[in-house]
C-alpha cells in the first residue's frame, strides 16, 4: 500500500478542517452527492451498536454523539491513524470515558487485547489505497478484535457497480484527482468479496453510491 496516498488523504483532516466537518460531511456532501441522509446513517448506527464497542475511522464523533444518550452504558474504544480525529471526537463526547488507539488498519493490530461486540467503520475504506481486493486486508485485521459473536458494520462511498447520478461522479473524480478518496476501482462486488471472506453472515444495502453493511460469524436477529 502507498504510504504517499496515506499521507495525502491525511492532510485534509486538520484541527481546521474538523471544525466544519459535520457541516460538509453530514449535512451536505453525504446528503446531495452520496445519496444517504444522516438520520439513515444514525438509525444503522445506533441498532448495530453495542455496550463494548470499538469506532474505527472517527472523524469528530458525529455519528456516536447522535447514537449514544446518557442512559447508554457503552465500554468505548477509538481508532484512527489521524491523532487530529482521535481529539477531536474525544473531545465532542465528553464526559463520556474512552480508550485511544492511534493505528493503520492496513497494519496487523497485535497490540489491542480487549474484544469488542461491535466494531464501527463509517465513511473510511473509500479514503484507504487500493481496491478492496488490496484494502480488504482491513477487515481481516478488525475481525480479530471482535469476539465470537460480534459485529463489523460501517459505510462506504462505492464508485463501481451502483447507482451514481452524474454529480456524484463529478464530485468522486475531483476527490479522487486531490487525493482525499481513493476509490476509483471499488466495487460493491469486491466489497462483498472481502466480507465474504472474513464473515459467515453478510448483509448490505445500498443508497445510491452510498453502502451500508454489516458482518458477522453470528446469524443476524431477523
Amino acid at each position: 500500500m502507498s504510504e504517499i496516498s496515506i499521507r495525502r488523504s491525511q492532510r485534509f483532516f486538520n484541527a481546521f478542517i474538523l471544525e466544519f466537518y459535520d457541516l460538509m460531511l453530514y449535512r451536505c456532501i453525504a446528503n446531495v452527492f452520496w445519496k444517504c441522509k444522516p438520520e439513515d446513517l444514525v438509525r444503522f448506527y445506533r441498532d448495530n451498536l453495542s455496550s463494548v464497542h470499538m469506532d474505527v475511522g472517527v472523524g469528530t464523533g458525529y455519528l456516536l454523539r447522535h447514537s449514544i444518550d446518557d442512559a447508554t452504558a457503552v465500554d468505548l474504544s477509538l481508532m484512527d491513524l489521524n491523532e487530529n480525529c482521535l481529539n477531536k471526537t474525544e473531545k465532542n463526547i465528553f464526559p463520556l470515558k474512552v480508550k485511544k488507539y492511534q493505528r493503520n488498519i492496513l497494519n496487523e493490530i497485535n497490540s489491542i487485547s480487549e474484544k469488542y461486540t461491535s466494531v464501527s467503520i463509517n465513511y473510511v475504506m473509500h479514503c484507504v489505497p487500493g481496491d478492496f481486493k488490496e484494502k480488504g486486508i482491513a477487515f481481516d485485521n478488525l475481525k480479530k478484535l471482535l469476539d465470537d459473536k460480534g459485529v463489523i458494520f460501517g459505510s462506504s462511498v462505492i464508485s463501481l457497480g451502483v447507482r451514481k447520478p452524474f454529480h456524484s461522479a463529478a464530485l468522486m473524480w475531483v476527490f479522487n484527482a486531490i487525493g482525499l478518496f481513493d476509490n476509483s476501482n471499488d466495487s460493491l462486488e469486491d466489497l462483498r468479496g472481502a466480507l465474504n471472506r472474513n464473515f459467515a453472515f453478510v448483509e448490505i444495502i445500498e443508497s445510491g453510491p452510498t453502502v451500508l453493511f454489516r458482518a458477522s460469524d453470528y446469524a443476524f436477529a431477523s
